[in-house]
């Protein structure tokens, strides 16, 4: 809470404000939440799994509740309190406090969507591969989305509805090449996988 609507950059020190700016980008302190919930997730997976087939229709609720709820504070900055889209964006994020409610729920969510539900060979092949590669993608996207937002801005082009979705559909793709170049570079440069992942690829 006090991250996302106290603390502010006031230092007249440009490279400290870019720090204070950026700060959900690299402060592990954020993702505590998630990381922990991913941890308990997957070491607990079995008892995970009966729990979401068991708790379906609540976690559903709890879902499409918290997922109004953002939508709610979304457009209570944009219409009420008069802010600008950007800035609303950057209230009603993730890790505010309605956003780690969000998140939990989203969590919750999609694993019982995904775990029990069959899908089409070709989307799953396009999960695994995120699976496979979700921590890169993870580490890489913070710039990816950067540069795509300088990019907008320096064109001048409003984040409409459809730019919105080609916009978060380029920052996976191009994450997601990243990625794939890493790897590659990573059999060759072992240190490289080392550095960023904490684990070398296998040349083979």
């Amino acid at each position: 809470y006090y991250s996302s609507y106290i603390l502010h950059p006031l230092s007249t020190n440009f490279y400290l404000n870019l720090i204070l700016q950026y700060r959900l980008s690299y402060w592990v302190a954020h993702y505590v939440f998630i990381f922990v919930l991913g941890a308990v997730c997957a070491i607990k997976y079995e008892e995970f799994l009966a729990f979401t087939r068991r708790r379906l229709g609540a976690i559903n609720v709890f879902f499409y509740l918290s997922l109004i709820g953002m939508l709610l504070f979304y457009y209570y900055l944009l219409f009420i309190r008069n802010y600008t889209p950007e800035a609303a964006v950057n209230t009603a994020h993730q890790l505010s406090p309605i956003g780690v409610l969000y998140t939990y729920a989203a969590t919750l969510f999609w694993f019982s969507l995904f775990s029990h539900k069959r899908f089409s060979s070709h989307i799953t092949l396009i999960l695994q591969r995120l699976g496979d590669n979700s921590y890169m993608v993870y580490l890489v996207h913070p710039f990816v989305m950067y540069y795509l937002i300088n990019y907008l801005t320096n064109h001048a082009i409003i984040m409409t509805v459809p730019v919105v979705i080609s916009f978060f559909t380029l920052t996976v793709l191009i994450s997601l090449c990243i990625a794939f170049i890493e790897k590659r570079l990573s059999k060759y440069i072992p240190l490289l996988s080392t550095l960023l992942l904490g684990s070398k690829i296998s040349r083979l």
